[in-house]
């Protein structure tokens, strides 16, 4: 299993520097759960659309999790507004991660196609 751990990777662009955060999905799951018993739910979508650039790992994780799925896909729509870049890996295919994922989330990860994997 490949292991995300958060960093922050400053690189010049556009003469501003780029925030950007990896994270596995369960981390992502665990983050969601934390902030909707502390803070609410609205600190998970403040805390992740904050990043200029979010790098999701092992979206296949998400097999089965259809609320966690909707809040993916919020986020991915919150930070889409705001103008923030979102890409999403998996260690399996495309067509693997279609059979466990709601459509509209697998439609908005995949927006050309695409799934990068590693």
């Amino acid at each position: 299993m490949l292991i995300c751990a958060p960093f922050l990777e400053y690189k010049e662009e556009k003469n501003r520097f780029v925030n950007t955060e990896i994270v596995c999905v369960d981390v992502l799951c665990d983050d969601l759960i934390e902030c909707i018993k502390n803070d609410g739910e609205e600190a998970f979508f403040t805390k992740y659309t904050g990043y200029d650039h979010l790098l999701i790992c092992d979206v296949e994780c998400l097999a089965g999790k259809m609320q966690t799925q909707s809040e993916i896909a919020k986020l991915i729509y919150m930070r889409d507004d705001a103008g923030k870049s979102t890409t999403f890996l998996s260690s399996v295919t495309a067509e693997r991660v279609r059979d466990d994922l709601k459509p509209d989330l697998f439609k908005l990860i995949t927006k050309d196609g695409l799934l990068d994997r590693f």
